[in-house]
């Protein structure tokens, strides 16, 4: 599960509704294809957006490319 913060606004996306999968692929591929949907999100927010992996205290913060 990933926590899709805007603002005030904290959004839960399960990476296996979102079609992320790291089986059978190579991790450079894997991560460009989450590289990908995680950019998309911040699209779609057009906003700063901020990531962070559940129990993790790192983050990745994503900017509109726009």
């Amino acid at each position: 599960m990933i926590g899709v913060q805007i603002g005030n606004l904290v959004m839960i996306v399960e990476l296996s509704k979102v079609n992320f999968t790291l089986k059978g692929v190579t991790s450079n591929a894997a991560l460009a294809v989450m590289a990908k949907g995680l950019t998309a999100i911040a699209n779609l927010a057009k906003t700063t957006t901020l990531m962070k992996l559940n129990n993790s205290s790192e983050s990745i913060s994503l900017r509109n490319a726009t």
